[in-house]
């Protein structure tokens, strides 16, 4: 007779949440993205569609991310991206209609998946206009509590050369 079979035991680190059944949905999806670009598109959806059902609020698990771009040996990016995706087109239906408009993972990341960006400052010319008008409206209610008589001769100094520049600034409007 034989030997008997040898069991081998492989102690694997623990992944927290994604060791779960959950994490083995999570990993099958990945191998369908990796496997098949066109099949691809539709396995990202449903990659996005798992991560949401983890969110708290409005935000993921803190760790959640990094983990299952470990995990799932992808960038972080990668599944934000997802996420968004899956939260911009909900149905399968809405999936259905992006996928025409949007046919490559490439399209949709830039066209199809906007980021909110913050607004740009304004330029420097806006800027000032925006505080000569903040500075009109002070102005305003500044001459309803005027009194002439508390200003020194540095503030009367002062106030002509603002004189000079307003009406400089009026020369230019025309």
């Amino acid at each position: 007779m034989g030997a008997a079979p040898k069991l081998v035991i492989i102690e694997r680190k623990s992944t927290g949440p994604l060791d779960t059944p959950w994490g083995a949905v999570l990993r099958q999806i990945e191998g369908r993205i990796k496997d098949n670009e066109s099949t691809g598109m539709e396995a990202r959806w449903e990659s996005g569609r798992e991560l949401l059902k983890r969110r708290k609020g409005k935000k993921l698990p803190k760790g959640l991310l990094d983990q299952a771009a470990e995990v799932l040996e992808v960038d972080r990016l990668e599944l934000q991206r997802r996420v968004r995706f899956a939260e911009r087109f909900q149905t399968k239906d809405a999936l259905c209609h992006a996928v025409t408009q949007y046919p490559t993972w490439h399209s949709m990341v830039k066209d199809g998946l906007p980021v909110k960006r913050k607004p740009k400052k304004l330029p420097a010319q806006e800027e000032a206009a925006k505080a000569v008008r903040l500075w009109i409206k002070r102005t305003q209610k500044l001459q309803e509590e005027f009194d002439a008589s508390a200003l020194t001769d540095d503030d009367v100094a002062a106030l002509h050369e603002v004189g000079q520049w307003i009406h400089d600034i009026l020369e230019e409007l025309g």
